[in-house]
């Protein structure tokens, strides 16, 4: 799980010029919910279709270092811990990535 949110934040800083991300928890008795956000370039309505497939990088990231792995690796630990995970975008107006796990309290 560590590696999943780890990816996660470190997609939400590289594409913030900024290089900021903003992570809130909440934990109730059935879950644990992590909202990470960015203010960063956005996700297209096109490329959140393709976002979780392997080496699937947007058009605007190819000044960016990468390889289209890491969020494609969270989605997987993340299911792999009967978690959801899902994610909102703008094109300029930034990310904000939702991850939803089962309390194990």
């Amino acid at each position: 799980m560590k590696v999943a949110i780890s990816n996660i934040v470190d997609n939400a800083c590289k594409y913030s010029s900024d290089h900021t991300a903003y992570i809130r928890f909440h934990h109730t008795n059935k879950c644990i919910e992590i909202e990470i956000e960015d203010s960063g370039i956005g996700i297209s309505e096109e490329g959140l279709q393709q976002v979780f497939d392997p080496f699937y990088r947007g058009s605007n990231t190819f000044s960016i270092s990468g390889h289209g792995i890491g969020l494609t690796l969270a989605n997987q630990i993340i299911k792999n811990h009967n978690g959801e995970i899902k994610i909102s975008s703008q094109i300029n107006n930034g990310t904000c990535v939702f991850v939803k796990l089962p309390s194990i309290i």
